[in-house]
């Protein structure tokens, strides 16, 4: 395995398989035996259009609604498409400050909420920031690179252009961060 601290900022537009490249490395670092904490925030599909997106917890694999679609003026959590839920944005926030140490931390996603608003996650950024697991998978969007980069400069980047190439790039990683034993 690389050096501890390594830390992976995976990248790419809307539907290029952020979430689906986690998925992955989350069950070979469990095939490894390696302690996996986290979150991962899977989007919820009807008729291939993204309506939801929920939120599992990596420790306990419960799951619960993280965001609907749509804009709600009296919300302090949304974004342009989405308006997030209060209660499980903060259980997001429980579970990071829970999340460390562990061997593979999983930060899915950071978002505007987080790094131009200063809310949110925030316990997702000092997880991060606190450097105590061998590997961090953290998903920023391409619009939220800069920021990232000057608050982890040591951070590798991988920018992913289709889910289709989830698999096979996903497998190359689990090689170079993840071998086994």
């Amino acid at each position: 395995m690389k050096s501890n601290n390594q830390i992976l900022i995976i990248t790419g537009w809307r539907n290029t398989g952020k979430t689906t490249f986690c998925q992955f490395l989350v069950e070979a670092a469990r095939e490894r035996s390696l302690q996996v904490s986290g979150v991962i925030s899977p989007g919820v599909f009807e008729a291939y259009q993204k309506v939801h997106i929920e939120l599992e917890d990596l420790k306990s694999g419960e799951r619960r609604l993280l965001a609907e679609k749509g804009h709600d003026l009296q919300s302090e959590f949304n974004t342009p498409q989405w308006v997030f839920n209060k209660e499980n944005l903060q259980w997001g926030n429980e579970i990071f400050a829970d999340s460390v140490p562990t061997d593979v931390l999983i930060v899915d996603e950071l978002g505007p909420i987080e790094l131009e608003q200063n809310k949110g996650w925030v316990n997702g950024i000092q997880a991060v920031d606190s450097a105590a697991y061998q590997l961090c998978v953290l998903v920023i969007r391409p619009e939220l690179l800069q920021i990232a980069r000057q608050r982890w400069p040591q951070a590798q980047m991988i920018t992913l252009q289709s889910v289709n190439l989830v698999p096979s790039l996903s497998a190359e990683i689990i090689r170079e961060y993840l071998p086994e034993k």
